[in-house]
């Protein structure tokens, strides 16, 4: 390898071509008749509907009419076998025309005499999103740029003088000759550093959870993740835990910041606020969780000497699948279940500790059987309140365990970590 090439933004071109992707929507309708003249007008207008569909889909979405494009295709197979293939929407010699040209394509052979069948027919809608003007500069002359300073670099062993450069600076088409070193407005130094920061963080939350659990869910079948957020909600870093987990735990996080969170005069949403030692637990579909039985456990960080709540740093949160949340079956997951109350106890928002003082009396309430609430009349309590909540403390502990060694000078859950 002579030459290297680096986008100065290859660690976002992923995000950027999916943002610069059109959008696109698929609709079908199955048929399963043999394909004759007679049958294109129902083909047609089965189309049209898909393609209404369609389209007023992606309106939806904010593309204007102007920008969608439809595709009409249809699935058609050989009677008597079972794969389909897609060709383009057309008239009965386009559709067989199509059909033969892919299935030899395929397969190598046609056979004339046999009938087609048109199991399905489909609509790509596609929409156009906006594009972004790319502006192509002129190449320089190739010449390398005037470093900014001569430093001291030690490579392998031995030290060399290292002309230092300025990437902004730098024009398309000029050259560096190395070793050399490029300075750039984010430090990938210290990016690296405190990404690996915050994931350890993350890390040491998973091992204390699975250290301290009850449940075989957790401490042997790994069915947690733990996470940490920035003030808005935001994922800053995740241990490799479960995906399905991290990917909507954000959105519990923002759930408990608008009921719970400061509003533009610094005032509690629910009149209370967030205060030092606070923890919040739900597990609501609603509300950024997956299925009852993973219920997520939020805290806000605050600063040491925050004995008042005045800002939050920032939220770690952990989510674990607990054996069982009250559901019309052992393990919450009843197949015939018609309602959310069916599966189990749905736990919305609830404040699990109160400024440092677990809530055990309260959450057992909670979890009790149906004669002590008012709940829907399907819903069983929780088949063991006592293990439940021992479950629920060590998870309410873990940012305690989480920070205190790599983040002295926080305060979480009401206790001190420096």
């Amino acid at each position: 390898m002579k030459r290297v090439y680096i986008h100065p933004f290859a660690g976002v071109l992923s995000a950027y071509g999916m943002g610069l992707a059109d959008l696109r929507t698929l609709k079908e309708a199955a048929v399963e008749t043999r394909l004759t003249d007679d049958l294109l007008p129902d083909l047609t207008a089965k189309l049209a509907a898909l393609a209404a569909a369609g389209r007023a889909e992606m309106e939806t979405q904010g593309i204007d009419a102007d920008r969608i494009a439809i595709l009409r295709k249809a699935h058609v197979k050989y009677e008597g076998t079972d794969s389909a293939l897609v060709v383009p929407y057309g008239d009965h010699t386009a559709i067989t025309a199509g059909f033969e040209a892919a299935h030899h394509q395929r397969y190598g052979f046609v056979v004339k005499e046999k009938p087609l069948i048109v199991e399905a027919v489909s609509v790509e809608v596609i929409g156009a999103t906006d594009q972004v003007d790319d502006p192509a500069y002129p190449l320089g002359a190739g010449s390398s740029p005037q470093p900014l300073a001569v430093a001291q670099a030690f490579m392998e062993g031995v030290a060399h003088a290292t002309p230092l450069y300025e990437r902004d600076a730098m024009q398309p088409g000029q050259y560096v000759d190395g070793p050399a070193i490029i300075r750039e407005a984010t430090d990938p130094v210290m990016l690296e550093v405190f990404n690996n920061l915050f994931m350890a963080i993350a890390e040491q939350m998973g091992v204390a959870l699975q250290n301290t659990a009850y449940s075989v869910n957790i401490k042997e079948r790994l069915d947690f993740s733990c996470a940490i957020f920035d003030r808005d909600g935001a994922l800053i870093a995740n241990a490799p835990h479960m995906p399905v987990h991290l990917g909507s735990m954000g959105e519990s996080v923002k759930t408990v910041i608008a009921a719970r969170g400061a509003d533009s005069t610094g005032k509690g949403r629910d009149g209370r606020g967030m205060k030092p030692g606070d923890v919040y637990v739900l597990n609501a579909p609603y509300a950024g969780g997956t299925h009852l039985p993973d219920v997520t456990v939020i805290t806000p960080v605050f600063a040491e000497g925050d004995r008042v709540g005045r800002d939050v740093l920032f939220y770690v949160a952990s989510r674990g699948h607990q054996a069982d949340i009250g559901g019309l079956t052992p393990g919450s997951m009843p197949p015939d279940s018609r309602t959310v109350e069916e599966e189990g106890v749905l736990i919305d928002n609830f404040l699990l500790v109160d400024a440092g003082r677990f809530r055990e009396a309260e959450m057992v309430a909670l979890l009790s059987p149906i004669s002590r609430r008012r709940s829907p009349p399907a819903r069983r309590g929780c088949r063991s309140c006592i293990a439940w909540c021992g479950i629920l403390a060590a998870m309410s502990s873990l940012p305690i365990c989480g920070t205190s060694k790599t983040m002295p000078k926080r305060r979480c859950a009401g206790f001190s970590t420096s």
